[in-house]
């Protein structure tokens, strides 16, 4: 996190920056409560293939993968796919089986702040508009819910 606040802080208001800060800091004493799975690391609609034949999906591109709670991989659905169409959300977990525990919820808020300074970094390094406006997006819904 340190280097992508180093390069994209200065995009960043002092408040933004801090809530970063906040994010890293609260994620760190949660995670040993969450059991860690298998994550992705950039689970999203671009990294997928579907095959209707099958009804299979495939994932691509995993240098980002690493063990980490689950809902790490909730972060860019909730704050891209999702934020604008609450039924896929609901579809989601209706098929996940179960509702997030309360530390899972905060997991999730936290995660896509923290997801957002590198989305936002990533996005104007490589000109993907689509990127630094979930960053952006992210941003401002996160700083309603403070």
């Amino acid at each position: 996190m340190g280097g992508y606040l180093d390069e994209a802080g200065g995009l960043l208001t002092p408040e933004q920056r801090a809530l970063v800060r906040e994010c890293a800091s609260r994620l760190a004493r949660l995670g040993p409560q969450v059991p860690a799975v298998a994550s992705h690391g950039d689970f999203q609609p671009r990294n997928w293939i579907w095959d209707p034949g099958s009804g299979r999906l495939g994932v691509i591109d995993w240098e980002r993968a690493e063990p980490a709670a689950a809902v790490r991989d909730m972060a860019r659905l909730e704050y891209g796919p999702w934020d604008r169409r609450p039924d896929l959300r609901e579809q989601f977990f209706a098929g996940y089986g179960r509702a997030l525990t309360p530390e899972e919820r905060e997991m999730l808020a936290r995660y896509a702040v923290v997801d957002a300074l590198s989305s936002l970094w990533w996005g104007r390094a490589n000109g993907d508009e689509e990127v630094v406006n979930r960053a952006w997006r992210t941003f401002e819904r996160s700083a309603g819910a403070r």
